[in-house]
């Protein structure tokens, strides 16, 4: 799949039944929110239909997040971007003020 673009598509199950049809976006790291490979899947509403892509999601090996998962991931994905930065000026790299200001962006809006 082509990352942030949405593609219209199918959920089927085992015995290859159109369940629904769905949105994907596919977000890819470390470009995406939690800097990993991540999908989105948007079915239609109410209970039952919702229920049942994620029954069938889940049965195919995909697990639900834990709640605040995506966040945590996010915070330590900066947090590590911060602690490498860190560990560059510890090992006393010549940093020019150019580059510096380059990768602090880019570890600030989670662009590197």
């Amino acid at each position: 799949m082509t990352p942030r673009v949405q593609q219209f598509g199918s959920i089927i199950n085992s015995k290859k039944d159109k369940l629904d049809s769905v949105l994907m976006t596919f977000f890819q790291g470390p470009d995406s929110y939690t800097g990993e490979d991540t999908v989105e899947i948007s079915c239609h509403g109410g209970m039952l239909v919702t229920q049942t892509v994620l029954d069938v999601i889940i049965d195919a090996g995909a697990r639900l997040a834990e709640p605040g998962e995506f966040s945590k991931r996010s915070f330590l994905r900066i947090l590590r971007n911060f602690e490498n930065l860190k560990s560059l000026q510890r090992a006393g790299q010549p940093m020019d003020k150019k580059l510096k200001n380059k990768v602090t962006f880019e570890i600030i809006s989670g662009e590197g």
